[in-house]
């Protein structure tokens, strides 16, 4: 009867090391400030479901997801969008947008999907989704708006 418990034991054990070693564990948040100190962003990938509805990503692809804060610092009437303003980048330099159909009607907690003004101290959160290669390696989020303001993230 003592093996039992021994047993569950050992079996959780391997249960959570599988977890480990698949990579169902959070990833770091990362973030970055442009250089005139006027906007940050903050990322964290997050792990993500591959079907939105009736969405499925195509043959060779995956989604990918990431919860995202843009934070005005210091930049009067700036917008931001979640489709025209971010871009996920791999490391041979391909550029992916957000999937336009998930963001806009499918995503719980959804990034803002139309542009959103913002004024100093203003925050706006919410989440990403990205079509990408099952093999890429995603190296960075790209944040640009159309008064010039670049903030590249490291992933």
């Amino acid at each position: 009867m003592q093996l039992k418990p021994i047993t569950a034991i050992v079996v959780l054990l391997l249960v959570v090391a599988s977890l480990l070693v698949s990579g169902c564990t959070t990833t770091n948040t990362t973030t970055s400030t442009n250089p005139e100190n006027k906007v940050n962003v903050t990322a964290k990938a997050v792990q993500s479901p591959q079907q939105f509805n009736v969405s499925t990503p195509r043959p060779g692809n995956k989604y990918v997801l990431y919860n995202v804060t843009f934070t005005n610092i210091n930049s009067p009437n700036s917008q931001v969008s979640g489709y025209y303003s971010f871009a996920l980048l791999d490391a041979n330099n391909n550029v992916y947008t957000v999937d336009q159909l998930i963001q806009s009607r499918h995503l719980s907690q959804a990034f803002p999907y139309s542009y959103t003004t913002t004024q100093p101290g203003d925050k706006v959160s919410g989440r990403l989704v990205y079509e990408v290669p099952q093999n890429v390696t995603l190296v960075a989020l790209r944040y640009h708006d159309y008064s010039g303001f670049n903030v590249t993230v490291k992933l």
